[in-house]
């Protein structure tokens, strides 16, 4: 069976997507806790879930990552073809 993978990630430090959720946050003083912080603050998390799938999940065709038009770093700069069937949407 050949599947493919789809993996949800935002870049919380990124200021456009900060400008959002102030938009939509009434209570922006939630921004700020570390409550809320963890569900958006990114250490690297996304470069592990892929290098996962991709070393223990070989029945994974493609990797599509969702993001807020954001690209993570070792996306960006990738520089190994061992990248090449993962997709920033």
């Amino acid at each position: 069976m050949i599947v493919d993978a789809v993996v949800t990630w935002v870049d919380g430090s990124d200021i456009a997507h900060q400008n959002k959720l102030r938009f939509y946050q009434k209570d922006t003083q939630k921004l700020h806790s570390v409550k809320f912080r963890t569900r958006f603050d990114q250490v690297n998390e996304i470069q592990f879930t892929v290098d996962s799938i991709l070393k223990h999940a070989d029945f994974v065709r493609n990797i599509y990552i969702i993001t807020d038009k954001q690209t993570p770093d070792f996306i960006r700069n990738k520089t190994s073809g061992s990248y090449r069937n993962v997709f920033i949407i």
